[in-house]
């Protein structure tokens, strides 16, 4: 009688702890997001924080879209990110592990359709890497590329933007930031040296940053003094810019915020911002400490 208790208690400890352990393990799948049929939702224009804590770990996002047009996704962190984006049919349309302007984080830019599902792939470039990130996807309606080209004492920056809406955009509504370190020089200059709308229409005024960062303290903004001319659906205004300093200190790409330092020709560059009629448009302000 004792022998056949212990024995039917052992039995029910064996299947409470299966029972337990299953209950577990379908509830942290519920939460998960690790799959695309529980793929977290994220609304156009948020950013989202998360953690890859564990060694091959996959984080799915889902965000609709309601406009057809040129879409951002990209992420920010310490962490080397690689990011997938899927269609509706679950369909790879685009990867990226490189970023741009050097950065390790992933950023996407496709044209999307109106009134569709689609998803995005999170994971580390190195499968043991783990930590924080940040996962934002924006809808755009200008695209910016660059490249800077080689000086001992300026920074001279090629930049284009695009125009990837279906209407005309004013140039005059157009606003750019070129964030930078001044490596402490007071004097510097601004000198647009080409543009295809006329160089005498550009205008660079400089000005310090708000937030504290090791990739930028100054930044100078561009604007166009041109209210006629306009960008036209699917063109591009080009400009190339000179920043000068007349200072015994030289300036160092290598850890500058806009900088597209690894291209030698036009690459997507999303750390020289745009502004549409005062609003944040294109891009990401320099991480700040």
């Amino acid at each position: 009688m004792f022998t056949r208790d212990l024995k039917s208690m052992g039995i029910f400890l064996l299947v409470f702890l299966v029972f337990i352990s299953c209950t577990t393990i379908d509830a942290y799948a519920d939460d998960s997001n690790s799959v695309f049929k529980t793929a977290k939702t994220i609304k156009i224009g948020e950013s989202i924080s998360a953690q890859l804590s564990k060694t091959a770990e996959k984080d799915y996002y889902a965000f609709v879209t309601k406009a057809a047009g040129s879409y951002i996704i990209r992420s920010t962190g310490e962490i080397d990110t690689v990011g997938v984006l899927y269609d509706q049919n679950f369909k790879e349309i685009k990867m990226n592990d490189e970023g741009d302007s050097g950065t390790s984080n992933f950023c996407i830019v496709s044209n999307l359709e109106a009134n569709r599902t689609y998803y995005v792939c999170v994971y580390s470039y190195t499968k043991d890497d783990t930590g924080d990130y940040q996962i934002s996807v924006v809808k755009s309606d200008m695209l910016i590329h660059s490249f800077n080209e080689y000086s001992k004492n300026d920074i001279i920056a090629n930049v284009v933007v695009f125009n990837t809406t279906k209407v005309p955009i004013k140039l005059s509504d157009i606003k750019l930031r070129y964030y930078y370190t001044s490596e402490g020089n007071a004097n510097q200059t601004f000198k647009c040296d080409y543009s295809s709308v006329g160089e005498d229409k550009v205008i660079g005024k400089f000005e310090n940053t708000n937030v504290k960062s090791e990739n930028a303290d100054t930044y100078v903004e561009i604007m166009f003094n041109d209210k006629s001319t306009v960008i036209e659906s699917g063109y591009y205004t080009e400009i190339k810019i000179i920043i000068h300093n007349s200072g015994s200190v030289k300036y160092k790409m290598d850890n500058d915020w806009s900088a597209n330092r690894y291209a030698e020709e036009y690459t997507i560059n999303s750390n020289i911002t745009g502004y549409l009629n005062g609003t944040l448009n294109w891009g990401s302000e320099p991480d700040h400490e």
